[in-house]
């Protein structure tokens, strides 16, 4: 049951905007909704409460940061989203090449 549960959370998290749209998708009331995202929360987080996050701050513009959930490499310049990339370096080369563009 606890791995449905944050199965459902993690489906929230990635693939819905609205709990009312989650809601409505899996024929449940927001209340019941609500409670399965936040459970379901807890059961995900507690997996990696000894784990620190990874953000970096680079050339004071870019935010690169880790993504435990989808294992992925986020980059951001300012408040604009780059891209995500499996490989670190993939993330730095992407970083590189706005600098060089600017």
């Amino acid at each position: 049951m606890k791995d449905k549960v944050e199965e459902m959370y993690l489906d929230y998290f990635n693939n819905f905007i609205t709990v009312s749209y989650f809601a409505e998708y899996y024929k449940i009331n927001t209340e019941k909704a609500n409670r399965i995202i936040n459970i379901g929360r807890r059961i995900n987080h507690s997996r990696c409460k000894d784990v620190e996050p990874v953000m970096h701050m680079l050339h004071n513009r870019f935010c690169l940061s880790y993504n435990l959930t989808n294992d992925e490499w986020w980059v951001q310049d300012r408040f604009e989203h780059l891209g995500r990339y499996k490989q670190y370096s993939n993330a730095l080369t992407a970083i590189d090449k706005r600098m060089k563009s600017v």
